[in-house]
């Protein structure tokens, strides 16, 4: 049902031709109940840019990375944890975006 009305917003808008080819993508704006991971995979074929709210006890895994030794065996499904509320497991990132505000 997530999926559904992005899904249909989107089909009424690009035939009226409020959204063309080139435009900037369309924003779709959740609350931290929604899976915002996987409404990018789902919608992935519009011209959609999923923005949401993640809890800050969310764990995630990272990437697996590279083999840990090569002779063999089964790969690493997962690399390591990052939990939002501990800082020491963040990793510096590729891009970073800072705004004054009063929250």
């Amino acid at each position: 049902m997530t999926s559904t009305q992005p899904r249909e917003v989107v089909t009424r808008l690009v035939p009226t031709g409020q959204w063309r080819p080139g435009d900037a993508y369309i924003l779709v704006v959740m609350d931290t109940d929604y899976d915002v991971t996987r409404l990018a995979c789902v919608l992935a074929d519009l011209p959609v840019e999923p923005v949401g709210r993640l809890r800050s006890d969310r764990v995630t895994l990272r990437v697996a990375g590279p083999r840990r030794s090569p002779g063999g065996g089964q790969p690493r499904w997962h690399g390591g944890i990052l939990t939002f509320s501990k800082p020491e497991s963040w990793h510096t990132p590729d891009q970073a975006t800072t705004c004054d505000t009063t929250h």
